[in-house]
Formats: structure tokens, C-alpha cells, sequence
């Protein structure tokens, strides 16, 4: 059977695997049953999507061989695909509220996808309050990022509350990157390229480091509780904010919506740590992934690279806080663009290098110095309000992956005018993650009080 290669950074994902360190990443979509629906509206909507069976790539991907999963010599499609078993249908007892669902969708994150199938889960559950109901996701971060997963799966959605059949996103073609099948072993295909792209990339280190030689140098995260060793045991939480609420912060700091969002997590990790007595002296250290593209950039592809932010943890006030922040993600965001594609990888590599490693051994990132302490991140989405078969979309709530030494995830999107945050955390290192969620809250207050 034909075989589709899986590329260098796919591959360290499937590496990273672990019983600990699940690397699947997902979301959690909320909506507003529509004023006429039935008790059978859910169990409908779960039939009309089970009924399109006319699955297509990737969706229908497997690992191929039984070989280590390193070494497997790439992606096939599964011959006893089941897609009863990949869209699974539940229900709260009622009324659910927003803590029964949370324990719900923590439980579904913190089980690991079953490798030997396409790692992938689509999960609608019922039975929630005040008319709702929710979609839960997940997907193999070798098999689609976040970011391709959450617009695949929102082409479930219009932006009219008309009441259609949706269209599963497993019937789909993926926009780019299908291609024609390739056969051969992958793994000895990527390496005549990684090879010179290694080449490359030592040549242009050195120059980059005679014109700044900061510009490659992440900085050193402080230890912190956020390195404890963890279970694959997950919690998950939600907040909501005013997206303009945020802008007007911005504004008037002169700083940017993503500044402001990085200020808003500096500020509620610095209350949650200090209630626990485990704040650090130093400021922590976020892996933030920004987008490189200049304005006039067109050129296809991705041209994403991770940035390594302080979040202002050590200042005492919030303003003062965001425009450190923002001064720092200037600089670092004009030192990045300076940087050759290769550059890019070795700087990601240099920051990301001791969780890769931790991540093999027994007792974690606790000892091993480090370049972040979490990962936030800031997407774009959809700015209309959704609909699926005429039920409003009320929220969309991004889940991630965490790698030992960084216990914590903090993700959000814009949605309809607000930005939509989940918080993924580990259950054994961060017991009451739902604090977060409402020190978050907080901090919005607080940073628009300081500001005048």
C-alpha cells in the first residue's frame, strides 16, 4: 500500500509520546440548543454526521508497520477505518453545568489517542444546562497542528443560523499538503535534506551572532513549580473576555492585543504563585508562536517561529508590567525577523532542547535548566458568530499538549468579540488550575484600573 511520509517535525512529535505526555492537541466548542429543538436534536445531529462515511486524508491516516513509531516508514490509510469509533456521543446527567463538563473534558484530554488507529476523536455531549451543548476534539499533533484542526473543524459551522446538515470535516480534502502518496521509507528520504538544511543553518549561525549575538540566546527561565514531574492526568478550565475590553488596554499602552494577553497571564500567574508561595523571583518565561510574515509577504507556507517571552512576573504592577512586555516582544519579534528560515529552527530548538529532553527522562524537567516555563498562545478566529444546523456557537476553547517542565498551557481565540481562553494544566502539579480562570478575569480589571 502506498505510504505518505511524515516529515522531520512531525516525527519529533510522534518521539515526544510518552504514558506522561500525551502529545494531542484539541478544543471544546460550546452552543445554544435552537429555541425549537427537541430532546433528539444532539442524537440527530450525531446520526446525520455518522452517515457521511466517505472519509478522505488525513483523517483515515494510520502509522504504518509495526515498527517504532520513529522509525515507521510513514502514514497509510487504515484498510478497518471505524468511524464509530472515532465520533463518540455522551451526555451530563442534567442539568450540567460548566463543572461537570470541565471534568468531562478533562478526563477525555488526559486519555492518550490510540496510536495504532488515525489519532483523532470527535466527542458531542448533551445534557448541559440552560439549553447547551458542547463538541470536544482532539487530534494528533503529528497528523494536523491546532491551528489546521480548529478551521477544519469549523467548517461544520456557517455563518447563518440556517438549519442545513453540516458537512463532516473527515469528508473534506485538506487544503494543501495531501499531495500524491509517496512510497519508500520516508525516514532515509529526510535526511539528504536535514542534512544540508544543517549545513545551512551553521553558516548563517555565525554570521547571525557577529551582527547580535542576543538574537539567538533565548532567555533563561527561573525554576518554578511549573517543572514539577507530572501524570498524563490533565485539568482543563475556560474563561471569556471582552475583546475590546482588551484593545482599549492596548491602546492605551501603546501595545499590542497579543502584548496585553501575555500581561493578563503574567499577572494571573503571578496571584496564583504568590497564594501558593511559589512565586519566582525572576520573571517567568512564556514560548509564545508568532507569525514572522511581513505585510507584503505573500510567498505560500508557514512562516511561524517561537518566540521566548518574560511575562513580567517580578513587576508589581500591571501596567508597568504590559509595557515591559510589549518592549520586550519588540525587540524579540525584530530580532526574529532578522533570522534566516534556519536560524528560526535553531533558536526554536536552542529554547525548546531541554523539555525535548526531559521528556526521556525519569524524573522530568525539574532538573534540567530552561527556556520557557509554559506556552501561551494567541490565535485568530473567526470574528461572526457560528452556527451548527441553527445552534449558536457560544465559545471555542482551545486544549494543548504540555511537555515535562511546562505544566501549564494557556490558549486562546478570538471568537464573535471575545477571546476564548483554555487553560491546560497537569492535575498533580496545579490542583486548583480554575483559579487561573478567574484571576484572569481579574487581571483585566486590574491592568484597565492601573492604566487610568
Amino acid at each position: 500500500m502506498a505510504l505518505r511520509p511524515i516529515g522531520p517535525i512531525d516525527r519529533a512529535w510522534l518521539a515526544l509520546e510518552s504514558d506522561r505526555t500525551p502529545m494531542h492537541v484539541g478544543g471544546l466548542m460550546t452552543f445554544a440548543l435552537p429555541d425549537d429543538a427537541d430532546d433528539g436534536f444532539v442524537g440527530r445531529l450525531v446520526e446525520s454526521l455518522r452517515g457521511q462515511r466517505d472519509v478522505v486524508a488525513p483523517w483515515n491516516w494510520k502509522i504504518a508497520g509495526s515498527l517504532p513509531r520513529l522509525l515507521s516508514p510513514g502514514w497509510r490509510d487504515d484498510p478497518a477505518f471505524d468511524l464509530d469509533y472515532h465520533l463518540r456521543h455522551s451526555a451530563l446527567p442534567r442539568p450540567g453545568g460548566e463543572r461537570e463538563l470541565g471534568v468531562l473534558v478533562s478526563r477525555l484530554h488526559s486519555n492518550p489517542l490510540d496510536l495504532r488507529r488515525p489519532p483523532w476523536e470527535l466527542h458531542l455531549v448533551e445534557g448541559l444546562s440552560e439549553g447547551r451543548f458542547a463538541m470536544y476534539f482532539k487530534i494528533h499533533h503529528a497528523l494536523i497542528d491546532g491551528v489546521s484542526a480548529m478551521q477544519m473543524l469549523l467548517r461544520l459551522t456557517t455563518p447563518a443560523p440556517d438549519m442545513r446538515t453540516p458537512i463532516a470535516p473527515w469528508t473534506l480534502r485538506r487544503g494543501h499538503g495531501t499531495g500524491p502518496p509517496a512510497p519508500g521509507p520516508a525516514l532515509l528520504r529526510d535526511v539528504p535534506g536535514i542534512a544540508a538544511g544543517s549545513v545551512r543553518a551553521a553558516r548563517r549561525l555565525v554570521a547571525d551572532l557577529a551582527e547580535d549575538p542576543g538574537m539567538l540566546v533565548p532567555p533563561q527561565a527561573p525554576r518554578s513549580v511549573l517543572a514539577s514531574p507530572m501524570s498524563h492526568q490533565r485539568r482543563f478550565a475556560t474563561q471569556i473576555l471582552d475583546l475590546e475590553r482588551v484593545r482599549v488596554a492596548g491602546s492605551i499602552a501603546g501595545a499590542t492585543v497579543n502584548d496585553v494577553v501575555l500581561c493578563l497571564c503574567g499577572t494571573t500567574l503571578r496571584r496564583y504563585l504568590t497564594e501558593s508561595g511559589d512565586l519566582p523571583a525572576a520573571s517567568m518565561i512564556a514560548a509564545v508562536p508568532m507569525s514572522l510574515r511581513s505585510d507584503r509577504d505573500t510567498r505560500i507556507g508557514s512562516r511561524i517561529g517561537m518566540l521566548s517571552l518574560p511575562l513580567g512576573t517580578d513587576v508589581e504592577g500591571a501596567a508597568e508590567r504590559l509595557r515591559a512586555i510589549a518592549a520586550s516582544s519588540a525587540l524579540a519579534k525584530a530580532r526574529a525577523r532578522r533570522l534566516h528560515a534556519e536560524g528560526q529552527l535553531l533558536r526554536m530548538a536552542v529554547a525548546a532542547s531541554p523539555s525535548a529532553l526531559a521528556q526521556f527522562l525519569p524524573w522530568g524537567g525539574g532538573l534540567l535548566p530552561a527556556g520557557f516555563n509554559l506556552g501561551i498562545s494567541n490565535v485568530r478566529g473567526p470574528a461572526e458568530r457560528r452556527y451548527l444546523s441553527g445552534a449558536r456557537m457560544l465559545g471555542l476553547f482551545p486544549a494543548s499538549l504540555l511537555l515535562h517542565g511546562t505544566a501549564l498551557n494557556i490558549t486562546c481565540v478570538s471568537y464573535d468579540g471575545y477571546l476564548d481562553f483554555g487553560f491546560t494544566g497537569a492535575r498533580d502539579v496545579l490542583p486548583h488550575l480554575q483559579r487561573l480562570a478567574v484571576h484572569l478575569d481579574e487581571a483585566l480589571d486590574e491592568l484597565l484600573d492601573d492604566l487610568g
